[in-house]
């Protein structure tokens, strides 16, 4: 991959990475500040968000990027089960949970590529 894309994908990544934890924040903001999983998904928000940027600038192209990736696609997994099990319980909207879902799965998939 030529440095102009390969800046253009990373560019992409950390924006998409930056409006899914937005939108996790946002739904968040719709639970109860005694919720634990409120403040769950806020901290691993901002995990996800610090380990995306390290991902992206730290490692060389041959060393560490498939556990990266994996580790990657770990926590979204985990992102997605906590906002799963909120739907499942009626704090969050289905239909919200359903759509940064998708947007985790399909982001997960960039660290991959």
């Amino acid at each position: 991959m030529e440095e102009r894309d390969k800046n253009a994908h990373t560019d992409f990544i950390l924006k998409k990475t930056e409006a899914i934890i937005a939108a996790v924040y946002l739904l968040s903001s719709l639970l109860s500040d005694s919720e634990p999983l409120k403040w769950r998904l806020r901290a691993l928000g901002a995990d996800i968000l610090e380990s995306a940027q390290l991902f992206l600038f730290s490692h060389t192209p041959r060393e560490g990027v498939p556990d990266a990736a994996a580790e990657m696609e770990r926590r979204g997994a985990l992102a997605r089960a906590f906002l799963e099990l909120l739907a499942r319980s009626r704090a969050l909207s289905t239909r919200n949970v359903e759509v940064v879902s998708a947007e985790l799965d399909h982001w997960a998939k960039l660290f991959r590529e």
